[in-house]
């Protein structure tokens, strides 16, 4: 059950930094957000540069479990490749489920004026999303986090 994927979650956030098991689900619940699909173009996802203004503006809270995907990519790879590999993502998600997804995106979900919290979060807000969507383009293999 979801409850018993977390807390293994918050267990490797220990590893990951200072933090114990029940604090990293406690920052988790309250940091997690998601961005509805059609509020994401593509110069928000070509542009790497963080904008502390994106979380407010793309991305709202949610539970977990309340988050379609987690998107995982490398900055470093071809924005227009991932892209369109995405938008096929979309669309086959929107025909299965009748509505946009909501997806976890590093750049507007992640806290850029307190990003150390929320790395320490990823094992939690990775098992916050029903699945895992890899962009895995040139670069990927090697730049994994």
């Amino acid at each position: 059950d979801r409850a018993a994927e977390v807390r293994g979650a918050a267990s490797i956030a220990c590893l990951i930094g200072d933090i114990q098991p029940h604090a990293a689900v406690v920052q988790a619940i309250r940091r997690f957000r998601a961005v509805p699909f059609d509020r994401m173009s593509f110069d928000v996802f070509e542009c790497n540069t963080p904008d502390p203004d994106l979380v407010r503006g793309l991305s709202e809270p949610v539970r977990l479990g309340e988050c379609d995907a987690f998107l995982s990519h490398s900055w470093h790879d071809d924005p227009a490749s991932k892209w369109h590999a995405l938008q096929g993502w979309r669309c086959e998600f929107k025909q299965r489920h009748n509505r946009e997804p909501r997806v976890w995106f590093d750049k507007s979900c992640i806290d850029q004026n307190n990003i150390d919290m929320d790395l320490r979060c990823l094992p939690v807000f990775l098992k916050g999303c029903d699945r895992l969507v890899v962009l895995c383009g040139e670069t990927y293999p090697s730049r994994l986090w």
